[in-house]
């Protein structure tokens, strides 16, 4: 792949060495825009498919608890519940990465800024010889406050959580968010097997 060496006009805060690179980030930026985008309407199908199922299996058992408390119908209510609390998730999830997308060019900025070290690297030294300098006595407060400052500086998700739009692409929230998918899809599944199957239980009287 070749790398643009032209100098572009925004982003000049970054280094050079990144500054080539982000003509491959606004590519990357957009075809993660072209992802989001297509992706977000089978996963709104599913979660809207998979709520409408948890309701129904919720409103079944609460009818059927409020005839009488039973270990059975509080464990469905409970899934239910949970599977209720799971698409939303989801659906939340679906939304804030589309809208993370819409972007390209800010998107682009944040990708460059993930693998951009040397801020933190900079920031990290300057925390570090706040807590180990010996000039100015104990500081107690303000040295803790650095060592606090580059704990956090060091914690990678701390790192990936300050960047607006990318972090929904990266892990650890793509990973979250790919786990609910799951669970909303396959949840949902059980989800319609238990509507027939509460509902015909309830009128035969089992549930």
């Amino acid at each position: 792949m070749t790398h643009s060496s032209e100098t572009i006009d925004d982003g000049e805060d970054q280094p050079g060495a990144l500054r080539r690179w982000r003509p491959e980030a606004r590519t990357v930026a957009g075809g993660l825009r072209t992802a989001a985008t297509a992706l977000a309407v089978p996963a709104t199908l599913v979660a809207a498919g998979a709520a409408v199922a948890f309701l129904v299996v919720a409103v079944l058992a609460a009818t059927a608890l409020a005839g009488g408390s039973t270990v059975v119908r509080w464990l469905v209510l409970a899934v239910a519940v949970v599977g209720l609390v799971a698409t939303v998730l989801l659906a939340l999830r679906v939304r804030s990465t589309w809208r993370a997308s819409r972007d390209a060019d800010a998107l682009a900025d944040e990708l460059l800024g993930l693998v951009d070290l040397q801020a933190v690297t900079t920031a990290a030294l300057a925390d570090l010889s706040e807590v180990t300098a010996r000039e100015g006595g104990l500081r107690a407060a303000s040295r803790a406050r650095a060592l606090w400052r580059l704990l956090r500086r060091l914690d990678v998700t701390e790192h990936v959580g300050s960047f607006e739009r990318a972090r929904w692409f990266v892990p650890p929230e793509v990973g979250t968010t790919w786990l609910l998918a799951q669970v909303v899809t396959w949840g949902g599944l059980v989800g319609w097997v238990l509507v027939p199957a509460v509902a015909g239980a309830r009128l035969a009287g089992w549930f």
